[in-house]
């Protein structure tokens, strides 16, 4: 719906309906992930065509992206149950297909609420379709950074991260151009 919503008012928002990135965190990652892989499938057929909910990228920050191994179970658990076959078949690596739109990945790997497994799998999946991809495992770095600034935590708490994670949006941004993603400037 949120998609629907954004294209069906792409002028009032001053947007190009043809590079429009979906962004999640942690679980909000796998919802992405899912977003970007099951637009077309028939749980989703009511809401509107393909065209209108398929995101034009992916940027998914330390994601909940696999289902097994080592994973952040509970969360397949609150979104599956006890269901094994869904969490099978929801668990990102699992749903990457060729005509996916590029994805930008970062996880750290001492992330010890969600480890960074899951995303490197999402990736080699990603490879093995030749699916345009950028990936990025920080050496250190707790769950939920998002910026990993003072934008988001106080100064005094900073959480201590590795050299170049509070560089992510610029090197997603940086991936975005290559894929095709300019910023207009009202023009």
């Amino acid at each position: 719906m949120a998609m629907t919503f954004i294209r069906s008012n792409a002028y009032r928002l001053h947007i190009d309906t043809k590079h429009v990135a979906a962004l999640g965190f942690s679980a909000g990652g796998h919802l992405c992930g899912t977003l970007g892989t099951l637009y077309d499938a028939p749980e989703v057929a009511d809401i509107a065509s393909p065209d209108t909910i398929r995101p034009d990228a992916l940027v998914l920050c330390y994601p909940v992206s696999a289902s097994y191994g080592r994973t952040h179970g509970e969360s397949f658990d609150n979104l599956c149950g006890e269901d094994q076959a869904l969490k099978d078949r929801l668990s990102l690596d699992r749903l990457v297909r060729r005509d996916m739109m590029p994805v930008f990945l970062w996880h750290t790997r001492t992330d010890d609420s969600v480890p960074a497994d899951g995303t490197m799998r999402l990736a080699t999946a990603l490879a093995e379709k030749d699916v345009p991809f950028s990936l990025h495992v920080f050496a250190a770095g707790r769950h939920g950074l998002a910026t990993a600034d003072d934008l988001v935590y106080r100064r005094d708490n900073l959480p201590l991260v590795s050299d170049g994670v509070m560089d992510w949006p610029e090197l997603a941004v940086r991936f975005l151009w290559e894929q095709g993603f300019h910023i207009h400037d009202g023009e």
